[in-house]
């Protein structure tokens, strides 16, 4: 009979996922090596997830929903959009420090123009930031602390560039 795992133990298999994924790519990953790093067997595994894509997907989705915290924690400040900003630059530091395996597999898997994954995960990544700069920049115009012609889709995208750099 296969346990049934805690909240907390799923989480601690989620990051094995990602740290492999991370390390070796979606192909290479190996669910044995992923098992194992949580101290778990495969059955187990495969009693949470039906395949390796599935799984894969959860892993991305668990890297996403950290990023969309993180970004909320932004969202809900007021103030100028300098501040703003700042809080967006630090957001990201602190982000990267905390979850480096993320941004080494988001970077993976962008990295590779072809692969299945690479698309929808660079858009959905780009489409959660670009939201909050945006919703920033109409702010700031409503407020008078940006100049009215300035297009707020063209600041997301430089501003996300610049993040990302």
């Amino acid at each position: 009979m296969l346990k049934k795992l805690t909240q907390e133990q799923l989480a601690a298999v989620l990051e094995a996922g990602i740290a492999e994924f991370a390390e070796k790519g979606p192909e290479r990953a190996s669910m044995g090596a992923i098992a194992r790093a949580a101290g778990l067997s495969v059955g187990v595994l495969y009693k949470y997830y039906a395949d390796k894509e599935a799984f894969f997907s959860a892993c991305l989705e668990r890297s996403l929903d950290a990023l969309r915290q993180a970004l909320r924690e932004i969202e809900s400040r007021d103030g100028h959009i300098l501040s703003g900003a700042e809080a967006a630059v630090r957001a990201v530091q602190r982000f990267a420090r905390e979850h480096n395996a993320y941004l080494k597999l988001y970077l993976r898997l962008t990295a590779d123009c072809a692969g299945p994954y690479a698309r929808r995960l660079a858009d959905e990544i780009e489409g959660i930031s670009s939201e909050l700069y945006r919703a920033r920049i109409a702010s700031a115009r409503e407020s008078g602390d940006v100049r009215d012609d300035l297009d707020p889709g063209l600041f997301a995208f430089f501003f996300d560039n610049l993040l990302m750099m």
